[in-house]
């Protein structure tokens, strides 16, 4: 009875009226905007320190291969300790590297490695913790509004992030720059301290060793379907895209319309897509959510598409608006799915599964995109990269309970077993 005054009561309320919410978006708007105007300030102050394109590609590596290394660990802390006590601490570090920065501009290049090798475990934390503290602070009716809401707050700071990053070095320099930085990570991280996480309900940990949580996620996820066969249709072609579309979109933005203007308004436009689609999707409800996800995901294949046939600068920066279109369903629906089906206590080692599995296969996506090309041809190589994509769609949606995002009831799979 008192659930379902809850509910009719959350129903009444606008997003906005849970204070722990508006505090958890007001501070990913400052930690947000810092983690999108930093590659850009970095890729400069390497640059000024007499770094080249390799010494930087190096350096932007060791900060993935960390989140990689870390994303395991992290869940488990995630799931362990307080949320938002991860969140804080995971930005407080982002904000004293970016300080530490401040004081060694002209430090040898290994140093800006070891930096970003550091801030990168700080983001493997922030992933899991941020998707999974969202339930102990809305109600599940609301947590896919909030979901698209966490998503615009990250593409409007992906949009305006870069602008200011390079606005900040060219006005005030480097020193300032990861000064203002290191600022808006602290006053983010500052702003999580207040909120009030209910994580009743919760099964309290037996204490088990690291490698023995880590292996309970494992196992989870390869007992529901659903989840398992949406990682792996997800993260399979985001390796070939992105990593086709990380290194030959620049080049071919050079080669074919001989500037770098293409490519900056591409990767702008991706993310104006992705804002578009996601306001709509915090206003509309389904009961087939992982179908949407999974037609709307088809039209990812945009990117590919635009490399393949690249004739026009409009049409390579509309097929960027549809491609960032297309993934927000599933950055609404997918983590609302997982907050609401995954018991609350293994939210955080699925969160970093997800962060794992989506990321960990990109640097081969990436090595293997030149020599992939230089073999059967860019053209070739992009338009497979399309149709692994549209297969990997059909094979997920063919899982039971991957449209509805939640285990098929016993009853309908009893029913599919008789004669």
């Amino acid at each position: 009875m008192g659930i379902e005054q809850s509910q009719e009561s959350s129903a009444n309320l606008s997003l906005f009226s849970y204070p722990d919410f508006r505090t958890l978006w007001l501070s990913g708007l400052f930690v947000n905007l810092a983690a999108a105007a930093f590659p850009v300030a970095l890729a400069i102050a390497v640059l000024d320190a007499g770094g080249n394109a390799g010494a930087l590609g190096l350096i932007l590596a060791a900060r993935l291969a960390s989140s990689v290394v870390f994303s395991l660990l992290a869940g488990v802390l995630t799931d362990r300790l307080s949320r938002k006590k991860v969140m804080f601490w995971a930005d407080f570090l982002r904000g004293i590297l970016s300080v530490v920065i401040v004081f060694a501009t002209d430090a040898p290049l290994w140093f800006f490695g070891v930096i970003l090798f550091v801030m990168g475990a700080g983001e493997a934390f922030i992933f899991p913790a941020s998707g999974a503290i969202l339930p102990s602070i809305l109600p599940e009716d609301k947590l896919p509004m909030g979901n698209a809401f966490r998503s615009i707050s990250i593409r409007l700071t992906a949009i305006v992030g870069p602008g200011v990053g390079g606005a900040l070095i060219a006005l005030a320099g480097s020193k300032v720059t990861f000064l203002v930085l290191g600022i808006l990570y602290f006053v983010g991280s500052s702003l999580i301290l207040p909120i009030k996480e209910n994580r009743e309900g919760e099964t309290a940990h037996d204490g088990g060793s690291l490698f023995h949580e880590i292996s309970e996620g494992i196992r989870l996820v390869k007992s529901i379907p659903w989840i398992a066969a949406c990682l792996l249709g997800v993260s399979v072609p985001l390796m070939l895209i992105i990593g086709v579309e990380s290194v030959f979109l620049p080049i071919i933005s050079r080669r074919e319309f001989g500037s770098d203007q293409v490519f900056a308004i591409s990767l702008i436009a991706f993310s104006v897509g992705a804002t578009v689609t996601a306001i709509i999707g915090s206003k509309y409800k389904t009961n087939r959510p992982g179908l949407i996800s999974n037609l709307s995901w088809m039209f990812f294949i945009a990117i590919p598409i635009s490399l393949a046939f690249p004739f026009a600068p409009w049409f390579v920066i509309l097929c960027y608006f549809i491609a960032g279109a297309a993934t927000e369903p599933y950055g609404i629906h997918w983590p609302s799915a997982i907050q609401r089906e995954v018991p609350r206590e293994f939210q955080g080692r699925v969160f970093s599964l997800d962060y794992l599995v989506s990321l960990g296969l990109i640097p081969i996506g990436m090595a293997l995109a030149a020599p992939m090309t230089s073999i059967v041809g860019e053209t070739k190589y992009f338009l497979f990269a399309a149709v692994v994509h549209l297969v990997c769609i059909g094979a997920t949606l063919s899982v039971p309970g991957v449209w509805e995002l939640k285990n098929p009831p016993k009853s309908s799979q009893s029913e599919q077993d008789l004669p």
